[in-house]
């Protein structure tokens, strides 16, 4: 991974931490930010995957203005303790 790379990631964490009101960890813990209710890893990329995506928006779409549009992700025939929930980040802040 190139140095621009890393720095962009630490940005991210740094950005996450302080409007989620926690620290960036770094290196020295397992998690890349710290708060009082979360355990955050953070991943930027420069492309999401369009199946993701595309479920974003068609829950986005589909939403009543009263609700929160989220994605719920199961592997078939896999257990449903290791399904996936997807939400923009605007929605996740809305929640907390």
């Amino acid at each position: 991974m190139s140095k621009r790379n890393r720095n962009r990631g630490k940005d991210y964490e740094r950005w996450l931490a302080n409007d989620l009101g926690g620290r960036r960890t770094g290196i020295l813990g397992n998690e890349d930010v710290l708060t009082p209710r979360f355990s955050v890893e953070a991943k930027e990329r420069e492309k999401m995957p369009k199946f993701i995506k595309d479920c974003v928006g068609q829950a986005i779409r589909n939403c009543p203005d009263n609700k929160l549009p989220i994605v719920c992700l199961h592997k078939l025939g896999g257990s449903h303790h290791g399904d996936l929930v997807i939400m923009e980040y605007s929605v996740f802040k809305a929640i907390i």
